[in-house]
Formats: structure tokens, sequence, C-alpha cells
């Protein structure tokens, strides 16, 4: 786990032995898919920043309960799986976690302000511990629950 200065080339091109990466990503990152196919190169032409993926109302936000400061809390996130950092991670695949700014009230003020999105990128979601491939439908946050429940405490 880690903050935005561990989200470097070095660390995601490293061979690591069981360990799975979590790290807070700037908001500047450029992102992409696979390209198709029957197409000669690995990346995708079309690459996308993380702000983008943030605004897109076709990927639907999700909601899930976490405890912290002593209660359950809600908490709204969007995720995208299958994704590729081609400066940063090369060939290695991604998890993109899009936590939503939370609200939160300063003592003896009624007006609500709202913290900074969250970008987590992890490469836990290509393998479970299982060894088998984890899909959407099976849990969302199965693999990722107990870190990244912790990470998002800081946000």
């Amino acid at each position: 786990m880690g903050d935005g200065s561990f989200c470097n080339r070095t660390l995601f091109t490293a061979d690591l032995p069981r360990t799975e990466l979590i790290v807070r990503a700037r908001r500047d990152l450029k992102l992409c898919r696979k390209a198709d196919g029957d197409s000669r190169s690995f990346y995708d032409k079309v690459k996308f920043a993380l702000e983008q993926v943030l605004k897109d109302e076709s990927l639907p936000w999700c909601e899930t309960s976490i405890f912290h400061g002593g209660q359950w809390r809600a908490i709204r996130y969007k995720e995208v799986t299958g994704i590729y950092w081609q400066s940063g991670a090369k060939k290695r695949p991604l998890w993109l976690f899009m936590v939503a700014p939370v609200a939160y009230q300063a003592p003896g003020r009624k007006r609500k302000y709202y913290r900074d999105p969250a970008f987590l990128l992890t490469t836990v979601w290509a393998t479970h511990r299982s060894g088998r491939n984890v899909r959407r439908r099976d849990s969302p946050l199965l693999p990722l629950a107990p870190t990244a429940r912790s990470t998002w405490r800081r946000f």
C-alpha cells in the first residue's frame, strides 16, 4: 500500500513475489485498454485520464459500507478492470478504484465540505488468492477489502 510517490514505474515493473500493490494515483495519469485482437499493437490508441472516468456517466457508481470513526459509513466508488498504464506498469493489468468525494462538516459550521476523490490503482484484480481470475459478479471488493478499507480511511 502506498501513496502517490509509490505510484511509479520502478514499483509497478518490479518482480515482487507474493506481493500485490495498491497505491493512490495522481489524477493526471493516462491509462488505456488492451488493443483489439486484430491489431499488432498491445495498447489501444485511445488513452484516458482518471478525471474522464470519474465524470463518465455510463459507468455507474457502486456503494458499500466501511467501518470508520466508530460507525459504519456508506461510500460510493467506481471500478474499472483490465486497464493498462503504458508508461508505468507496462503490460501488467491493473484495477482502478475511484472513491467519490466524502462529505464532512467542520465543527460549528452548517456547510458541508468535500474532500477530493481518491484514485487507487491495484494489481490485485488479476488473480485472487485462490489463483483464479476475479470476476466482478463474484464480489467487487473481495480480494481488496481489508487493504482498501484501511486506505480509504485517509481520504
